[in-house]
């Protein structure tokens, strides 16, 4: 996007709390892409009401995911009561797409899936990002959503019924 000049350079990315993970880091991909201006990365973690911050100060919040179906980003909660626009990239099976669309928040989400030929997902990408960027759409999800689908009572529920079906079975 910075060779195509659709990257505005006063826009940086932060990736916080990334933690010690095993492989390249994300700064490490910075320095080889040569994007160490824009690309910010502490991998400390955060308290939760520092993250809090964090999100409050941003102008939107990125949310990206796996190309594993089962992966799963808790900090996708977050970043949807943060009532900031959010970028996210996800497989299209995972729950955490899923969690996007039930609650009406995928104005600048990207579902992956393998089926998809690499330079449509990347046209895809830079398409999503750029009206991300220039909050081109309105980001308004149904925050009563997560209450009714994902709140901790139904997630109680959830176990109590999966706990009773199991028990049932064995007697």
């Amino acid at each position: 996007m910075r060779q195509n000049k659709v990257w505005d350079d006063k826009i940086r990315l932060f990736f916080l709390g990334t933690g010690a993970y095993p492989g390249k880091s994300i700064a490490d991909y910075a320095r080889e892409y040569d994007l160490e201006d824009i690309v910010h990365e502490h991998r400390a973690r955060y308290p939760f009401l520092q993250v809090l911050n964090f999100l409050s100060a941003a102008t939107g919040v990125m949310v990206i995911g796996s190309t594993e179906k089962h992966y799963t980003a808790s900090k996708v909660f977050q970043a949807v009561l943060s009532k900031k626009p959010v970028f996210a990239m996800f497989h299209r099976e995972s729950s955490a797409y899923e969690l996007l669309h039930n609650v009406r928040a995928v104005e600048y989400s990207l579902g992956w899936h393998e089926t998809i030929p690499e330079a449509d997902f990347d046209k895809a990408l830079q398409e999503k990002l750029v009206s991300f960027i220039d909050q081109k759409a309105v980001w308004s999800p149904d925050l009563e959503l997560l209450e009714k689908d994902y709140s901790a009572r139904n997630g109680a529920t959830k176990l109590v019924e999966a706990m009773e079906m199991v028990l049932g079975a064995r007697q």
